[in-house]
């Protein structure tokens, strides 16, 4: 959104945009500071910039195998103290994923929607004279 105001400002404005958006202009100009100033950017924001390339060595070295937990292990065993849920985080956008092991599901029978079904052979009523027979 904020790349969508920052292209179209010089046509229109930013309040313009921003009263048909929701979103505030002061967000877009805090946006646009943050971007200019990166050092203003919150802590948490700071740390997962200093972690991400630290997540990527560590699933690089496991020949892109490993998941979120043993590629939170392995940062835990080189010192860096993290949560396995922000590796979680970190890991999604990033886009890296744990290699699935094991068969797929075959799917051998695909049935025709519009195909015409067996009648039953067997040709039994299921009906019982009163309850609890």
């Amino acid at each position: 959104m904020m790349s969508f105001v920052d292209a179209h400002r010089g046509d229109y404005g930013v309040e313009p945009i921003c009263r048909e958006l929701p979103m505030a202009p002061s967000v877009f100009c805090a946006h646009r500071h943050r971007w200019a100033h990166p050092e203003t950017a919150p802590r948490r924001v700071r740390q997962d910039a200093l972690l991400k390339p630290q997540i990527q060595a560590a699933h690089r070295e496991s020949h892109d195998l490993y998941g979120v937990r043993k590629v939170w292990h392995s940062l835990r065993q080189k010192g860096t103290q993290v949560g396995r849920q922000r590796v979680a985080r970190l890991m999604r956008e990033l886009q890296l994923q744990r290699v699935n092991r094991g068969r797929k599901r075959v799917v051998t029978t695909v049935p025709e929607p519009l195909a015409e079904r067996s009648r039953s052979l067997v040709q039994r009523h299921f009906s019982a004279p009163s309850p609890d027979c």
